[in-house]
């Protein structure tokens, strides 16, 4: 496949549209929407062989068998008769969001006109100012005379303490899957040093969970002292909260995020088959909370069915098999950070009305389909230099 090599112009568009959207994410701002519409509107000069590329069907192959059902349960909600009212807009925000922003993101990989490095660096830089803001709310709260704990919880600018803990824990997950590379440097280490202090007092339990998980994912399979001292690490955490050392319970927080399942469970029950609509489950009778499920594929069940919860997990399934199965060094860093976003979300998030949590799906997901999928393009196929260092010269036929 003939790929043709970007202009000058276009080159420094992708990059900046990349740059903005990757830059904006954690702080909600309203340019992540720009460049999410714009780079999605760059797959209007795709070609079809484009399309056809292993990472763009395989991400396509493990998203259309949930955003389908998505769709389906969205326009069977417009014509039931709901006690609540479901967020239709929400919903179609959501399905072009994660469709065509992913696929135009893996459109531009396969052209070369974004690279894993760009994105990387990006994500540091992303990561490192929202330390910055994490150590200024800290400095805030020691100015006032109150000390961050469980009960007194850092948000930085991102304004909620859950999504300040996720980007720590993608953070950490990150850097350690960037020193296993060992060309690195000093950096990640210093990444590291500065994330764990923030993400302790952001107080999250499923950004720690997922911390624990992403780094498990990276010693599993190589190094048994390392594992070792990640099992002591989560140990001694239960039993710091069995000893209520650590006061995870937070104003009763473990209690009314119980409830909050059983009754998404309850609610999924009444209306299997294609949920209460995208949006209501804060609305429905019973939530006296007023909030989400905290868990994504709860909210997924009770929003839009058994349908989509299914295709769901075949497409999440598909991603971490096909990740796991490769045993190679290049996929460990994509399977820990998808691991660390599921974990967290099983714990704090949604997928469907969260756009946060969206753009960091699409960017992890469609990074995980570019590991996995085979070197088609001419820039993958043909490096500059294909040949390792040391290998023997090939030698002329006589």
């Amino acid at each position: 496949m003939q790929i043709s090599p970007p202009t000058a112009w276009q080159a420094h568009a992708v990059k900046l549209l990349a740059a903005l959207f990757i830059l904006s994410l954690p702080f909600k701002l309203a340019t992540v929407h720009i460049a999410a519409v714009l780079l999605a509107a760059s797959l209007i000069s795709a070609k079809q062989s484009e399309l056809h590329a292993a990472p763009a069907r395989l991400y396509l192959g493990t998203t259309l068998p949930w955003l389908i059902p998505v769709l389906v349960a969205t326009a069977w909600h417009y014509f039931a008769p709901l006690t609540v009212e479901p967020s239709f807009a929400e919903a179609v925000k959501a399905v072009a969001r994660i469709l065509l922003l992913g696929l135009a993101w893996a459109v531009m990989l396969e052209r070369g006109w974004l690279s894993v490095r760009f994105a990387v660096k990006l994500s540091m830089i992303t990561v490192a100012a929202v330390i910055l803001s994490g150590y200024y709310d800290l400095y805030n709260h020691w100015s006032a005379g109150t000390v961050p704990n469980w009960n007194h919880r850092i948000s930085g600018a991102v304004y909620h303490p859950n999504a300040l803990g996720l980007f720590m824990a993608l953070g950490i997950v990150l850097s350690a899957a960037l020193l296993r590379t060992r060309h690195a440097g000093p950096w990640p280490w210093l990444l590291i040093i500065l994330a764990l202090p923030i993400l302790w007092a952001t107080g999250s339990r499923g950004s720690l969970i997922g911390t624990l998980a992403g780094l498990l994912c990276l010693v599993a399979y190589t190094n048994v002292r390392h594992l070792a001292l990640l099992a002591s690490i989560a140990a001694s955490v239960w039993a710091a909260e069995s000893l209520e050392i650590i006061d995870f319970q937070r104003a009763g927080s473990d209690v009314t995020r119980r409830a909050l399942l059983e009754l998404a469970i309850a609610k999924w029950r009444e209306a299997p088959w294609f949920g209460w609509g995208v949006g209501t489950f804060p609305f429905l009778e019973g939530n006296r909370w007023r909030t989400g499920t905290h868990n994504v594929l709860l909210d997924m069940g009770v929003s839009v069915g058994v349908f989509a919860v299914l295709g769901w997990l075949y497409s999440t399934l598909r991603l971490l098999g096909g990740l796991i199965t490769r045993r190679n060094e290049a996929v460990r860093g994509p399977l820990a950070m998808l691991v660390t976003l599921l974990a967290a979300g099983m714990v704090d998030y949604t997928l469907l009305t969260s756009s946060l949590y969206q753009g960091l799906w699409v960017l992890i997901a469609v990074h995980a389909c570019w590991a996995i999928s085979p070197f088609t393009s001419t820039a993958r196929a043909m490096p500059a230099n294909p040949l390792p260092v040391g290998s023997p010269q090939p030698q002329k036929l006589q």
